[in-house]
């Protein structure tokens, strides 16, 4: 695992209000010559991990779990930031169509989730737990780059969560 440029990490996380960075670290992990496996065993082109902690919900009084909309802005953090870093790294070839400084500018109206599927296992202690995202393909159209990643959440509880999400990011 490679740490995230400290930067890059803050830059990405920049639109979110103070009180709604979940995302506390990250670290990247790119395969050398094949396949990388994420924890769950899901193949993928590169991936992130990270430590998330929610001391208070941004939307709703404590529920005393993570629970799906917490999970989707944990996603998109941790989305935010193996984006910026694999195309300021050009560890994806399909992203390679992206300047960072492009991104920068339209990450926020040009990354589209257009889908999502997750599933609880057990419950999550959101105020420690840990995420990956594993980008398991990448394929360029005319007008977009449709990125697929796999998600898992989990906590030293036996907590757990998985999913896969598809997203679009528009071409300049």
């Amino acid at each position: 695992m490679l740490p995230i440029d400290e930067s890059l990490f803050a830059e990405m996380l920049s639109p979110y209000k103070e009180h709604c960075r979940y995302l506390k670290s990250a670290e990247l992990a790119r395969p050398n010559g094949g396949p990388l496996p994420s924890k769950d065993g899901t193949s993928c082109l590169v991936l992130a991990r990270g430590d998330f902690a929610i001391p208070e919900s941004c939307y709703i009084d404590a529920t005393g779990h993570l629970n799906s909309v917490e999970l989707n802005i944990c996603y998109n953090q941790l989305l935010y930031v193996i984006l910026g870093q694999s195309i300021a790294s050009e560890v994806v070839p399909e992203l390679c169509t992206f300047s960072l400084d492009h991104y920068r500018e339209r990450r926020l109206p040009d990354v589209l989730i257009y889908n999502l599927s997750v599933a609880f296992t057990r419950v999550i202690d959101p105020k420690s737990f840990r995420g990956e995202l594993a980008i398991t393909r990448a394929d360029s159209g005319p007008r977009s780059v449709k990125v697929k990643t796999h998600i898992s959440f989990w906590d030293e509880n036996g907590g757990e969560a998985h999913g896969d999400v598809s997203v679009a990011i528009l071409k300049p």
